[in-house]
């Protein structure tokens, strides 16, 4: 990489004929351009990234028109419809209360009023501000990069590797006694973009943690810092995330004991679905086709469709399927339902991933959703408090 070519010149200003001349006077942060260009960018992304986010909590993807007439979709089975149609899956509700006047006996009444839960509503009292601050950068890349638009046109920011003189160049302005003042505001912004948007969280308060963490470095750490911008990033955002997530879940299971939200029939199948890439040759599947899955996930799921008491099964579309809308959004990867009328949604996990966070909500919901809903996280031999193994899962499924 060029260094004349980085759009990054902390000792030049813009001057009234447009050239640039130096100034020790008016620093600007490290990168101003590319930092203006990616700003930019996210303000445009924004309210595609509140669209894309209420389809999530909607449970669908509308297509474009032009794109309805060709887009193959695949009906529930005929000899499956009069079951499914009677099927309404229980989903958390925000109930909130309301005084009504009745005009009869002119005295107010209150009236409750239900809507579908979102996770979102839990941070309202989240003060990230007075969160603690304990976060370990001992462990970190030793790589350095910058974001910068992709070359394809696409407005998807990338990391761009920088190194030799480009890299000299940043740490040494951080660095540098004479922008010693610019050092912390450079920095906060440098890693809030990194970090980028974390809606609903405000910006500024994302910006006033970042500050709170850093404010107290020395000249070495400062240093690191630099050298490693993207690791300290990278672990700022997952500090946050894991704040936020605490906070929600906490929050949560308050509101479910204070009858705040309550567990309601409301999902329904769809009468079609639209798969991106299909698994034929399934039996005993709601729809016509269903969607693709992994290894282990065909693996549980035969031995489900060989039980005799197995009537029919879907595959759970993520993020357009049916949600448990809790404290996470948890798509599970299946719904099956048995000749007695039992509706169990199983979610598959490898012995090797962690999955807390779904078992907890996923057992919450069984706990509220009524005795015809089962809940079941599966690993093959691993045992997790909370979840099942393959073998106690297919024992229990012979009983429902």
């Amino acid at each position: 990489m060029d260094a004349d070519k980085i759009n990054f010149r902390p000792d030049q200003k813009e001057s009234s004929n447009n050239k640039i001349e130096e100034t020790s006077e008016n620093v600007k942060p490290v990168g101003v351009s590319v930092v203006e260009e990616v700003e930019k960018r996210a303000e445009e992304e924004t309210k595609k990234e509140k669209e894309e986010k209420k389809q999530e909590e909607d449970g669908y993807t509308t297509l474009p028109p032009e794109l309805e007439s060709v887009v193959k979709r695949y009906k529930i089975k005929e000899q499956f419809k009069e079951v499914a149609e009677k099927i309404v899956i229980p989903q958390f509700m925000s109930m909130a209360e309301e005084k009504v006047n009745n005009s009869i006996f002119d005295m107010d009444e209150v009236e409750k009023i239900d809507s579908l839960f979102n996770k979102d509503s839990l941070l309202k009292n989240f003060k990230l501000d007075k969160a603690d601050t304990n976060v370990d950068f001992s462990t970190r890349t030793s790589t350095m990069y910058k974001v910068d638009v992709n070359e394809n046109g696409e407005n998807t920011p990338e990391y761009i590797k920088i190194d030799g003189k480009d890299h000299k160049i940043i740490v040494d302005y951080i660095l540098n006694p004479k922008t010693k003042q610019q050092r912390i505001p450079t920095c906060v912004r440098a890693i809030k973009l990194n970090i980028g948007k974390m809606i609903p969280i405000p910006d500024q308060d994302i910006e006033n943690y970042i500050k709170k963490l850093i404010e107290d470095f020395d000249d070495e750490q400062f240093e690191d810092l630099a050298q490693h911008l993207v690791s300290y990033s990278e672990k700022i955002k997952d500090k946050i995330k894991e704040l936020s997530q605490e906070h929600m879940e906490s929050e949560f299971k308050k509101l479910l004991d204070m009858d705040k939200i309550e567990c309601k029939p409301i999902y329904t199948f769809p009468k079609d679905i639209v798969l991106g890439m299909v698994k034929k040759g399934m039996s005993k599947t709601l729809y016509q086709e269903e969607g693709k899955m992994d290894g282990y996930e065909w693996e549980v799921i035969q031995d489900v469709i060989s039980m005799d008491n197995v009537l029919f099964w879907t595959r759970n579309v993520e993020k357009h399927g049916f949600v448990i809308n809790g404290f996470i959004n948890h798509y599970p990867d299946f719904i099956i339902v048995t000749k007695k009328g039992k509706v169990v949604l199983l979610e598959t996990k490898g012995d090797h991933l962690d999955a807390e966070k779904k078992i907890i909500l996923g057992n919450l919901w069984e706990s509220r959703a009524g005795s015809n809903y089962k809940y079941c996280l599966v690993y093959d031999k691993r045992r997790v408090e909370g979840s099942l193994t393959k073998a106690e899962f297919l024992e229990r499924m012979k009983m429902w």
